[in-house]
Formats: structure tokens, sequence, C-alpha cells
């Protein structure tokens, strides 16, 4: 039986397990990294991890927060061998690496945009199922919410998900999850945001999606929470990487304006030192002259 390299995720009473299928990744917050965790304490790029011949190994790429084991914070750029089971803390999120051999169900990185939705939904208190709305026609009002169950789901038809009359019988158009997010599949011409369409497109939180007489307002509260979280992270990276070393003297904070190195009185004191120098040498010079002279 093949050893499984697996990832826990353990936020609070909430916790997920993926499989590391890949031979290197990046684990972090970002939508680039191969396994992301949603939370703002987690750099957009966190942790590197890779499967060699020796074992499997992981370092921290100089995130924001740290990451810590044992107590102690790991080096930056460091290679750690995993052997067996190891546990790391990055402020109130726990990472758990391990090696089985059993053949327990886990996320695969393939699901890593369902396992980020999983994440933020059992971590935020507010409503996070997207859903459409119709904003105008007959229907205004209402509400097809794609609860975290749903994969795909039919406007329009017969025995569609949401059908009524004003639209024709037949089905209008699919809505599919895809990752974090969802796309639709129109079957005839449908505008998004204005703009006509027959071809799957992806839906972004607060598009307007008009379909013969009645236009949806499409809405992911985790959508916008995701960019949110990303902008809110980004300032934070930013933030830390404009603060001084620890150890290092800011002069700026440190010493009066008058005392700064290369301050403007500084700069005074420096242009009078040259004059006077100045003065010294050709007074020098015609002392030398002076008595060259009345040889």
């Amino acid at each position: 039986m093949k050893k499984k390299h697996i990832l826990e995720i353990v936020k609070g009473s909430t916790s997920y397990s993926v499989e590391i299928s890949l031979n290197k990744g990046i684990i972090g917050r970002g939508p680039k990294s191969d396994i992301r965790i949603p939370f703002s304490t987690i750099s957009s790029s966190h942790l590197e991890f890779q499967k060699r011949a020796e074992g499997f190994f992981f370092r921290d790429l100089g995130s924001t927060n740290g990451t810590f084991l044992g107590g102690q914070k790991i080096v930056p750029l460091e290679w750690i061998k995993i052997d067996h089971e190891i546990t790391l803390n990055i402020v109130d999120t726990v990472l758990i690496f391990r090696s089985e051999f059993n053949e327990v169900a886990h996320f695969t990185m393939v699901q890593s945009g369902t396992l980020a939705r999983k994440l933020l939904m059992d971590t935020v208190d507010d409503g996070s199922d997207a859903f459409l709305e119709a904003v105008s026609g007959p229907n205004k009002g209402v509400r097809l919410v794609l609860h975290d169950g749903i994969e795909q789901t039919e406007l329009g038809g017969a025995t569609g998900d949401f059908s009524f009359p004003p639209m024709t019988p037949a089905v209008v158009a699919t809505i599919i999850r895809e990752g974090e997010g969802f796309s639709i599949l129109p079957v005839d011409t449908i505008f998004i945001d204005a703009f006509p369409t027959r071809v799957k497109s992806k839906l972004s939180h607060g598009d307007r999606i008009e379909m013969g007489k009645i236009t949806f307002l499409f809405q992911d509260p985790l959508e916008a929470y995701f960019k949110e979280l990303a902008n809110e992270g980004e300032k934070k990276e930013v933030i830390a990487q404009s603060e001084p070393i620890v150890g290092e003297i800011d002069l700026e904070k440190e010493a009066p304006k008058s005392r700064v190195m290369g301050g403007p009185k500084a700069k005074k004191k420096k242009d009078f030192f040259l004059i006077f120098v100045v003065l010294v040498v050709v007074g020098v010079a015609i002392v030398v002259v002076g008595a060259v002279l009345s040889l």
C-alpha cells in the first residue's frame, strides 16, 4: 500500500485534511497557492513543500507572521524534514503534516478551492452560500441559493432548479461549481453585465445576468470575503516589509532631526568645516609663496 502525505488544517473546532499529491508546491492564502488557506494570518505564499527520495520536506518562505514548531519560530528558507508527523502553528491556525497508509478519504489538491470555501464557511459567522436573485421581471425577489452540496444546477426547463412561467420550457443555462467559484453555461445568448455571450463564463460577485425578461444578480459572499482578505493580507505584508529589522536603528525615530546624519544642521556644519579648511590651505600657500619670494 502506498504511503500518503496528509496535511490537516485546524482552526478552532474546524478541521479538514487534504492529501498532498504533488511532488512540490506552495501553501498559502493567495489564489495561486496549491493548497489555499484563506485566513489573513497566512501569507500569500507561506510554506513550500517538496517530496524527495530521502523524504518529505517543507520550509517557511519568509512569511509575515512566521511558522512555529514546538513554540520556536523556524528559520525562513531552511528546509525541515518530516519523518512521520509534525505540528506547526501559525497564529491561531494549526497545520499537521503526517504520513499514513490507510484509505481514509481526504480532500484532493484539485479540490483546494472547495477546501478553502469550506474553511471560510465554518469560520465566518454570517451567511456564506452564493445565490442568484431575480432583480427584475415578474419574479423579482425570488432567490436560488447555491448550497455547498450543489455541483451544478439548471435554470429553466420543466425540471430545472430555477423554473417559473416567464422562462422558456427548455433549459436556459446551467450554473456549475468550479473550484472556489461558479461559472454559467448558457444554451443561447445571455448578457452578463450587458455583454452578450454564448460560452461558459466565470461568474463574479455582483454580476448582472440577463436572460429574456429576467435579470439576475449573482452574489457570492465568500468571493467578496476572499477579495477583502487578499487586500488586507497584502497591506499587512507591505507594512511588515517597510518596518525596520529588529535591532536596526531607525535614525528618523531614534534621534532629533538636528542630529540625524545628513540633516540640515549636519550639512551646515560640514559646509563651515570645508570653508575653514580651504581658508587654512590658502593662508599656508600665501605664507610659503612670500617666503620663497624673499629669498
